[in-house]
């Protein structure tokens, strides 16, 4: 401890108090094995003590479930970066249905992971570890590339195509020019920017600084349209929905899981009444039922989307229930 208090407290104008220590530990019963490995074990300790990221001193001892755990993220970790090169990630389609026809109105891209036996991994299971690693953000930009490819392709052949939302998490906010890689992708392909929708999903701080609303009003102004997914759970604030121009709010299925009671019913009418007031469009997500449809029709809520109508599906399912779509307005 008076090592750490001395470099702590060191008299020079740069370094005082500047200078925060942290340790890996390994207890005497611990200490087997090459010096080159008890450094790296040490070391590993180190790196994951919880008060590095608040840079302040701290400590983290070996301990042998610790270290497994460890090893066990670093193995999930070689098998995203391949599964990424080696395209499995693909990503399916939600459809998103107007309440008022019952038609398609656009699908949300949603990423999931076939392995190399056609196995589809729960998301569960590599979500967090993508966020964590950081690979989700060159994941994002081939999906992005890829549907807008789809709907460049298909606008030019006069085929039906309807917005495509993508989500965009906490972590995107650590790439300072990430708007801009969205928007050298869309001028590349030259897809309409009415086509496109970006949702901003609940892990984002919007209370945290203007960042958020800066990159709201970014893509606002280039043409693209704007939702907060999941409102109602996690970092969602109504400060946003004053000073953000958003163009839909997706309410959580948290609100749609239980039983359709009186109270639930005022509570979700007003707060459709409210969201509309302010100008923007409302989708309620994760709805399974006919009695809640049959609700939300009646308070003019806008979009609906859950499993009451689909799944999500393969791209190729998605365009044959648009094409199926617009062969019924045909015969109609």
């Amino acid at each position: 401890m008076d090592l750490i208090d001395l470099l702590f407290d060191i008299p020079h104008p740069l370094l005082y108090r500047n200078v925060y220590t942290s340790f890996g530990i390994l207890l005497p019963e611990d200490i087997s094995g090459t010096y080159d490995m008890l450094v790296n074990k040490a070391s590993i300790m180190r790196t994951n003590c919880p008060e590095l990221a608040k840079r302040s001193f701290g400590f983290e001892v070996y301990t042998k479930e610790k270290y497994e755990r460890y090893l066990m993220q670093i193995e999930k970790m070689r098998c995203i970066t391949y599964a990424r090169m080696h395209d499995q990630f693909i990503y399916y389609i939600q459809p998103k249905i107007d309440i008022a026809t019952g038609k398609i109105a656009g699908g949300e891209v949603l990423l999931r992971w076939k392995d190399e036996t056609g196995n589809i991994i729960p998301t569960g299971e590599y979500i967090p570890y993508l966020n964590t690693f950081g690979e989700i953000y060159l994941i994002d930009l081939k999906t992005f590339r890829s549907v807008c490819t789809y709907l460049k392709e298909g606008l030019d052949q006069n085929q039906r195509r309807v917005p495509m939302s993508f989500n965009i998490c906490a972590n995107n906010f650590g790439d300072h020019a990430f708007v801009s890689d969205y928007l050298s992708i869309t001028k590349e392909i030259g897809v309409p920017h009415s086509y496109i929708e970006f949702e901003f999903m609940e892990d984002i701080q919007f209370d945290q600084g203007n960042r958020v609303l800066e990159i709201i009003h970014g893509f606002k102004e280039a043409g693209f349209a704007c939702s907060i997914d999941d409102f109602g759970r996690g970092n969602s604030s109504f400060a946003v929905l004053i000073n953000s121009a958003l163009d839909t709010i997706k309410l959580d299925r948290l609100f749609f899981k239980e039983p359709l009671d009186d109270k639930r019913k005022q509570m979700i009418a007003h707060l459709v009444n409210m969201i509309k007031g302010m100008g923007m469009k409302v989708l309620a997500e994760g709805v399974e039922t006919q009695e809640y449809v049959d609700f939300l029709k009646s308070i003019a809520c806008d979009y609906i989307q859950g499993f009451y109508y689909y799944k999500p599906m393969p791209l190729e399912e998605f365009q044959k229930l648009l094409d199926q779509q617009d062969d019924q307005e045909v015969l109609e």
